[in-house]
């Protein structure tokens, strides 16, 4: 049975090409990511042309014609996957042209599954698809960071402050101050990006991190109260209304 994330790898090359040097027209049945790591080319689909540089990340779909040709120095030198997806799963949607603000951070994805692709080890089908997982994962962050708005980007750190340090008792003013947002602006943003407000984020963190502690530790219920709770009764009724469970019967149906 296949995995719920497969991809049959068509085909990986890593090309530099040469002044003269040219694919195309065509057309192809599968998927093809392209990431530009030197030089520059020309890409053209849909009667339109573009310039790829460094960095420059390319998504064809099946089925649009294209065509990719070099004509002039620094020649361009690229990546080139051709995969199709398998049991079910979709890649995400990429832009078919965009530059990444951290193309490094794709090369070495890459090189691993070229390496990997021209030398199978061990496992090659597992290690395949978390390396192709990976890199459309990188490259679908990267897409969204570039489009994300400001706001967002502040609501996104302050989030992960709030999850390297759940027990702390974080003010909505510090918060605020961290997203360099007013109150207003920031109780609307963070809504917005996580779907509840600053109070049940934290809320739902601390409760989580008190499971884990009923699990993994010897600790009585009162000390794992202290996890973001001055009150062990309300932290008790809490827990039972997220729950549906005592945090005693909780352990003791989960040891």
């Amino acid at each position: 049975m296949e995995p719920s994330f497969a991809v049959q790898l068509d085909y990986l090359v890593h090309r530099v090409t040469h002044c003269g040097w040219t694919i195309g027209p065509r057309t192809i049945d599968n998927f093809e990511l392209v990431l530009v790591t030197a030089g520059e080319g020309r890409i053209a689909w849909d009667d339109r042309t573009f310039t790829a540089r460094a960095g420059d990340f390319i998504c064809f779909v099946p089925g649009v014609r294209h065509r990719l040709w070099v004509d002039s120095e620094p020649c361009m030198e690229f990546y080139g996957l051709h995969f199709t997806p398998l049991g079910g799963f979709e890649p995400p949607a990429l832009p078919r042209f965009v530059s990444l603000p951290s193309p490094h951070r794709l090369q070495p994805l890459f090189r691993q599954l070229l390496e990997d692709y021209r030398d199978p080890p061990y496992l090659y089908k597992w290690k395949q698809d978390l390396l192709v997982q990976q890199i459309l994962y990188e490259a679908a962050v990267q897409v969204h960071q570039a489009d994300c708005p400001a706001e967002t980007l502040r609501i996104q750190k302050v989030v992960q402050q709030i999850r390297q340090d759940p027990c702390r008792p974080w003010s909505l003013d510090e918060l605020c101050a961290a997203a360099h947002l007013k109150k207003s602006a920031f109780l609307e943003a963070f809504r917005r990006v996580t779907g509840v407000s600053p109070g049940q984020y934290r809320m739902h963190l601390r409760l989580e991190r008190a499971r884990d502690l009923l699990l993994d530790t010897d600790l009585p219920v009162a000390q794992v109260a202290a996890c973001g709770f001055s009150d062990p009764f309300y932290f008790s009724r809490c827990f039972s209304r997220h729950f549906s469970v005592s945090p005693s019967r909780w352990r003791a149906e989960h040891l």
